[in-house]
């Protein structure tokens, strides 16, 4: 089974990106005087993009209730990966390293390529919501819904440009189902983050993006 029929086969939340904090199994937790310093929240995508401008509210109040701040840390890279295997490999067990993590990209990168984190050794804290996938067109572009998109892709293979914030992330999941679904070809282009995906519709260099609309709002 390729990599594209094994995702489209797994159970995800491919058309949404739950947004979850999470430590490394095995962290102990000092309960009667926790915390007594600032709390790094390693974010696995680049400052500005939806992950990070999630966190960075879920976050916000942090001192206020536990008199310490929670402080992000942008750690982007393969799609999460960077990130992810950061808190795993070098994260400080006594609670003062966590991470934010978005279910699908977690459980697609997990299964795709050897990761050092998994299912196992990361224990979820919190969940801050649910952000749903929409794709976003330029201001000049010529599809006006998504039946015209579609209409296009089946008329030309491959010419319809779909960029997101890496391999086997949510919006590259979302992508292989759109082509699924709708039995088109889409070409996925990944980039280095959320905020570069959405500047590649912008630019010109892609004709459209799978998103969230908070992405969308603050880019």
């Amino acid at each position: 089974m390729n990599n594209k029929r094994q995702l489209l086969n797994t159970p995800l939340l491919a058309g949404m990106v739950a947004g979850t904090l999470a430590v490394a199994s095995g962290a102990a937790w000092a309960a009667e005087d926790y915390p007594n310093n600032p709390i790094n929240v390693i974010v696995s995508y680049s400052a500005g993009g939806a992950t990070d401008f999630q966190a960075r509210i879920a976050t916000s109040k942090a001192e206020e209730y536990l008199g310490e701040p929670m402080v992000i840390v942008n750690r982007p890279g393969a799609g999460g990966q960077v990130g992810w295997n950061y808190l795993v490999q070098n994260g400080r067990d006594e609670g003062y390293d966590i991470a934010a993590y978005n279910v699908p990209h977690f459980i697609a990168q997990s299964q795709m390529y050897d990761t050092h984190y998994n299912l196992d050794n990361l224990e979820p804290i919190a969940n801050w919501g649910v952000d749903p996938a929409v794709l976003i067109v330029g201001r000049d572009s010529p599809f006006d819904t998504i039946d015209d998109l579609v209409e296009y892709a089946r008329e030309n293979p491959g010419r319809v440009t779909v960029s997101g914030a890496g391999l086997f992330v949510g919006h590259h999941i979302a992508t292989l189902q759109l082509e699924n679904e709708a039995g088109i070809e889409l070409r996925y282009v990944p980039t280095s983050g959320g905020v570069d995906a959405l500047r590649f519709v912008q630019g010109g260099q892609v004709l459209t993006t799978c998103r969230m609309p908070t992405a969308a709002r603050t880019g």
